[in-house]
């Protein structure tokens, strides 16, 4: 009888839920707006992507014990207060509670801000309030913002930059940088909507980890989920802090049941600078239809209106056009736009479901063309303490469109962190240099093995990695400085 009893309560702990094994309980709260007073209206895009969410939510996430979704309101600082404290009033200092904001994001005179709105009153939320509003919020803390310029909340993708949440222990992934659109996907006909951020977001943490579970934990970081956000999402580019930050949010799984592409990854392939192309891989998990949509940077912005779009050409079972299940790989060539002889481009991928195209991700491409891109860098500070919360924030510049890689490098020339490789510049506009492409990196001030480097003296070397290559530059150094009491952490 008792060998019985030590069974079944083993099972039992077997089957408890993770908040039980002393993890703490998980709280979300969803908050959306597709009606404005002074904005144009965005429905679906909110309405779907607080389902979508919450879906993603319920799987991944954790412990969580009430999402709570809120679809145009509050439209005020005090009405939503006063949901925060409705929402996480058993918040305990172990518990995870989660915000996730859809809306509208304003940017006036380098100040950020958000949009609360009900269709018919609305208030703009800026960075202090919401920080005022989450730090008093017992335990762990997640904000997720899903709006344009919403990196201004952190500071980053910007210069002169403020960081509110800098030290607070609060985790923030954003959409954008701070002077970057955001883009949705809105087709009210077939009453299909939402973000590109969230649909990467969503593929990353839905299907199979593949390469988004970096250090094969089992679990997404914040730092894992930026990563994976940016290698899916080109519509914008997806910033976080803390810019290292480790601690498991949502759980990997089996890929969750309905969805039709899985695995999407985009190769780093090498650059043609006489015909640019994009190659990528995924996993039809059934018959499906995708559509390839070709969006052209001009006159200072993404120029949706003029997209080029095309069908896959695969047949199956005597259909063109319709693809069968298993692995794909595609190769989609480029051309620049209005004859020019470099550009910056966005792929999107889009598919048609009963009518209606979902977004599944979408890729920045930068176009060098033949001319060699002149590289710039510029840290944003001279000196940054990381036990205080600081980074550093530096801005690479080129001349023309192109991919660079970006590395840490100590006084002595000693490599010790490796902060991007690879990547397309941001065109110059979206980035907040005259310059013609712009791309900003983070330091936290740890190296490659996740340790605090020393103090001491450090500068970014940046290199051009396009078919051209062979372009470098170095910022100027900046210190690294220890706490008052000696070391840093």
């Amino acid at each position: 009888m008792r060998k019985g009893i030590r069974v079944l309560l083993l099972v039992l702990f077997l089957f408890l839920p993770f908040s039980a094994l002393g993890e703490g309980i998980s709280r979300a709260l969803l908050i959306g707006a597709d009606r404005f007073v002074t904005m144009p209206e965005t429905t679906p895009a909110a309405e779907q992507n607080l389902a979508r969410m919450e879906a993603m939510l319920w799987a991944r996430m954790p412990g969580l014990n009430d999402c709570r979704t809120v679809l145009h309101g509050p439209a005020g600082e005090e009405t939503l207060e006063l949901l925060m404290q409705e929402t996480f009033a058993e918040a305990d200092e172990g518990d995870l509670s989660l915000v996730y904001f859809s809306t509208h994001g304003l940017l006036t005179d380098s100040r950020a801000a958000i949009l609360l709105s009900d269709g018919t009153r609305e208030e703009a939320l800026e960075p202090e309030a919401l920080f005022g509003m989450l730090n008093r919020i017992p335990g762990r803390k997640v904000l997720i913002l899903d709006a344009c310029y919403s990196g201004a909340f952190i500071g980053k993708g910007m210069p002169n930059g403020t960081n509110v949440f800098a030290g607070s222990g609060i985790r923030v992934l954003t959409c954008a940088g701070g002077l970057e659109q955001s883009a949705l996907w809105l087709e009210n006909s077939g009453g299909s909507g939402g973000s590109w951020f969230l649909a990467a977001l969503e593929a990353l943490v839905s299907a199979d980890a593949g390469t988004g579970d970096m250090d094969g934990d089992g679990f997404f970081s914040l730092k894992e989920l930026t990563a994976g956000v940016r290698a899916l999402c080109g519509d914008s580019r997806a910033y976080c802090y803390p810019e290292d930050d480790g601690e498991a949010l949502f759980s990997v799984g089996e890929t969750e049941a309905g969805r039709a592409v899985n695995g999407l990854a985009f190769s780093e392939a090498e650059s043609d600078p006489a015909r640019p192309k994009v190659d990528f891989t995924f996993t039809a998990a059934t018959a499906i239809r995708l559509w390839y949509r070709m969006v052209y940077w001009k006159d200072g912005s993404w120029d949706f209106s003029g997209a080029v779009q095309m069908a896959d050409r695969e047949r199956w079972e005597g259909t063109r056009g319709l693809l069968g299940p298993g692995e794909k790989q595609r190769t989609v060539r480029l051309s620049t736009v209005d004859g020019e002889s470099s550009g910056f481009a966005l792929l999107q991928i889009l598919n048609l479901q009963d009518g209606s195209a979902v977004p599944e991700g979408s890729r920045r491409i930068a176009m060098a063309g033949e001319e060699e891109a002149a590289l710039g860098a510029e840290a944003a500070a001279e000196t940054f303490r990381p036990e205080d919360g600081e980074e550093m924030n530096v801005l690479i510049t080129a001349s023309a469109p192109c991919m660079v890689s970006a590395t840490v490098e100590s006084e002595n020339g000693e490599v010790v962190r490796t902060l991007g490789e690879g990547e397309a510049c941001l065109p110059g506009k979206a980035a907040g240099t005259e310059a013609a492409a712009g791309l900003w990196v983070c330091w936290s001030g740890r190296d490659d093995a996740g340790e605090m480097c020393a103090a001491g003296a450090y500068r970014i070397h940046a290199v051009c990695t396009d078919g051209l290559g062979g372009q470098e530059a170095f910022s100027a150094f900046f210190s690294l400085e220890e706490k008052e009491n000696g070391d840093p952490e």
